[in-house]
């Protein structure tokens, strides 16, 4: 299902964030908070070095937005506004990260 997902992602013109790596504008906890988006499917976070929790699950494509649904145990689910290379965090539709306050509309770049 993941993989018509992403094919479906073509004729929205967003495949761009499939196999990407987006960094955090601000600093993580201990480090670079990145999160990875894999062609698969699938993407992984870590919101820094001294982070014990790494996120991983699917993520999903509709109307220029991925939301990103976390496999783990807490469930997290984040959804952001792609824009031009940049990934644009929507708090209203989103749980959060573990171990990270972020604001709304906080910029992850493309790296």
């Amino acid at each position: 299902m993941q993989f018509l997902d992403s094919i479906a992602s073509y004729s929205d013109g967003y495949l761009s964030v499939a196999g990407q790596s987006f960094k955090y504008e601000k600093d993580g906890f201990g480090g670079d908070f990145t999160i990875t988006v894999n062609e698969d499917g699938s993407f992984s976070y870590c919101v820094g070095l001294l982070s014990s929790y790494i996120g991983h699950g699917s993520w999903k494509i509709t109307d220029g937005r991925i939301t990103l649904t976390d496999h783990g145990d807490l469930g997290f689910k984040n959804t952001f506004e792609i824009n031009s290379g940049r990934l644009i965090w929507l708090e209203e539709e989103s749980t959060g990260f573990m171990y990270m306050e972020i604001s709304d509309g906080a910029v992850f770049y493309e790296e």
